[in-house]
């Protein structure tokens, strides 16, 4: 140019949906766009080490909620697997847990929640999860039901909302709801008996908006839900959260091994 810089390079579209994957998840976000009355886009977002601080997820969340309206914080672990676990606008407080990243894991069984962390506690194990932002008007328990089973008690600001009984006579993932107009400020969880097997909570607004959920482990890579997962356990887990969009956010553990990265990881990941 004139000026003597060069003119900036053109390498195309920097996402590219050539087989129109994505049309659906336009259209989703077009209807919330609309303000149609209740609609919601609902994204997943797996990552490692920086998803873990809800570091990048937080920024999308945010971005999403100003741009489309905001159906909710989405899904949290119910205890901080690593000092570094958090969300953005949400504080966890939690004793008495067995914590069980799937990577990591004891118990090798493949079901660890739509988080890729199992939490298994007896009597006396508890959360507690505070908002900041208190106007989430529904609140959903994740867990898994099992013989012999325990149960636990979901309390919200010294009011209790209820009592769960995980006991069945097969293993299932299951899910309890609680709503109340006047929104969650905070959220406590303490099971009252037997042995009990937990994943997280999701918090949900009633949109039009967009719900975010960060689902970070450390030290991840794609083999963790490739290899790691039950594919029943999993299908369960996704099929519930009814997301439009999931992302797959790994890479910075293989990138060490550039000889899995360039032979592997495309196999893995698909």
């Amino acid at each position: 140019s004139k000026a003597g810089k060069s003119a900036p390079v053109d390498d195309g579209p920097l996402l590219q949906d050539t087989g129109g994957d994505l049309h659906r998840f336009y259209a989703a976000l077009y209807a919330v766009e609309k303000k149609e009355p209740g609609a919601a886009v609902r994204v997943v977002h797996y990552g490692d080490s920086p998803t873990t601080a809800d570091l990048i997820t937080a920024d999308v969340r945010e971005l999403f909620h100003q741009e489309f309206g905001d159906a909710g914080h989405g899904f949290a672990l119910i205890a901080n697997p690593w000092a570094w676990y958090g969300h953005r606008g949400l504080t966890i407080r939690a004793s008495g847990w067995k914590m069980e990243p799937g990577n990591t894991a004891e118990l090798r069984d493949g079901r660890y929640g739509l988080g890729v962390v199992s939490f298994r506690g007896v009597t006396g194990a508890q959360s507690k999860l505070l908002l900041k932002d208190s106007s989430h008007t529904r609140v959903e328990l994740w867990y898994l039901a099992q013989p012999d089973g325990g149960a636990f008690i979901v309390s919200s600001a010294g009011k209790v909302l209820g009592t769960v009984d995980t006991a069945s006579p097969v293993l299932a993932s299951q899910f309890q709801a609680f709503e109340q107009e006047s929104g969650f400020g905070s959220l406590d969880i303490r099971a009252t008996n037997g042995r009990v097997r937990m994943y997280g909570a999701r918090f949900s607004k009633p949109g039009p908006g967009v719900e975010y959920s960060s689902l970070g482990v450390n030290g991840a890579a794609i083999t963790i839900v490739s290899r790691n997962m039950d594919e029943a356990h999993w299908a369960e887990q996704l099929k519930h959260a009814q997301p439009n969009l999931v992302v797959l956010n790994y890479g910075t553990n293989e990138s060490a091994f550039p000889k899995y990265v360039e032979a592997i990881m495309e196999k893995e990941l698909t």
